[in-house]
């Protein structure tokens, strides 16, 4: 699925969020197809234009005109349960000691609701969700609604969990947050590198077809260390590569987030300001390595961000360790318009960090308008400075 927006001329696939950018003439072109006034058959431009986008794998009738208030569900994230076997630096859900994890029967009336609105495929989270002893049936039920799966995972137990293998996962995402053993365990809190490696070539092995990627948290471990990075790549046969900053203020992934916790991350995980400031540096000088690396990376989409994504990363680091805020802005990003979240207390909200609006009981019911989402998401200012701004959009 791909979504047009025409104020910024920007073609973005829903599914890589790749973009991809058309000329003003096309632009206006477009626009008017979209909204139902120039038929397809009665436009020279217009079939010239198709087939250029068909030359990038992009079909008309795959195109959809976005406004503020779309909402087209692509790939909704569903937490199927709480508790973890990795006692991460960056998040809580290890600590839940009590068992807290949704049913397959509990999930699949949502599930066929979400592939009503839309949804192409459900990423699988958790938690760790391979501990949820109904993960088989879960995934069977999203694929016999027509939806993909993709499964987000620490991947210490993919090895235990032999039926993966055949259960035709789209995309398979492990959360590797330190490009050695000694990095690993700094925020993983364990000794399992070698473990979730491992796992990656056996599955990779058995499930060539799926995509496997990992998805990296950039701290002082790993911000100015891609040259490992690409070598873990090449090793592990990675074909695709996720990155996020560190959340040092929300309470999400079940922490309870006070001002002690946020300066222990701090201290603990974010690079200081010269090693900031050295980092930008290097992103401006076209010779240099970490330039040359990204600049490869991304260009054949090993890395999800390109360049200036990871200097905005490295800014965004600079005005938490400033208080100097570098996205001050209100204005929610694009997440809630085409995906949700469903956390692990049955509640269904419009992106990580916002308040819950639904349930899965409920969902979808009269509150789940975006309209109304994003205006109370402007008005209690609750994405000023958020994260997710860095990649969202």
């Amino acid at each position: 699925m791909f979504i047009f927006k025409f104020e910024t001329r920007e073609i973005t696939d829903l599914e890589t969020l790749e973009i991809y950018e058309v000329d003003q003439d096309s632009a206006n072109i477009l626009h008017s197809y979209l909204e139902g006034n120039l038929p397809e058959s009665e436009n020279e431009s217009l079939q010239i234009i198709k087939k250029a986008l068909e030359d990038n794998f992009i079909h008309l009738n795959d195109l959809q005109l976005w406004t503020e208030d779309t909402f087209r569900l692509n790939t909704p994230i569903v937490h199927i349960i709480q508790n973890c076997n990795s006692p991460c630096t960056i998040c809580d859900c290890w600590k839940t000691r009590e068992r807290n994890i949704r049913t397959a029967v509990e999930l699949y009336p949502s599930f066929k609701k979400m592939s009503e609105y839309g949804a192409s495929s459900i990423m699988v989270s958790g938690g760790e969700p391979t501990l949820n002893p109904e993960l088989e049936q879960i995934i069977d039920d999203i694929h016999s609604l027509g939806m993909g799966v993709e499964l987000n995972t620490n991947g210490t137990l993919l090895s235990r969990n032999k039926y993966l293998y055949k259960k035709n996962i789209e995309a398979l995402i492990i959360s590797i947050d330190g490009f050695s053993p000694e990095e690993y365990k700094q925020i993983r809190g364990i000794n399992k590198f070698e473990t979730v490696c491992n796992n990656i070539i056996e599955f990779k092995k058995y499930s060539p077809e799926t995509i496997v990627g990992i998805r990296v948290t950039l701290t002082k471990y790993t911000l100015n260390q891609l040259d490992k990075l690409i070598d873990l790549c090449k090793k592990l046969n990675i074909d695709s590569v996720g990155f996020n900053p560190i959340d040092v203020t929300s309470s999400s992934f079940s922490r309870n987030m006070n001002f002690e916790r946020s300066m222990l991350l701090r201290n603990r995980l974010f690079p200081d300001l010269d090693y900031l400031n050295d980092f930008i540096a290097s992103l401006e000088n076209t010779e240099s390595d970490n330039y040359k690396i990204i600049e490869e990376a991304s260009s054949k989409s090993l890395f999800s961000w390109n360049v200036s994504q990871f200097k905005k990363c490295a800014n965004y680091y600079k005005g938490i360790l400033t208080s100097e805020e570098t996205l001050n802005s209100s204005e929610p990003c694009n997440f809630p318009n085409y995906s949700l979240v469903v956390d692990y207390d049955q509640t269904i909200k419009p992106c990580f960090y916002a308040p819950a609006f639904s349930n899965l009981k409920d969902f979808p019911n009269d509150t789940w308008d975006l309209a109304k989402i994003k205006e109370h998401l402007r008005n209690t200012g609750i994405c000023k400075g958020c994260r997710g701004k860095v990649f969202c959009g």
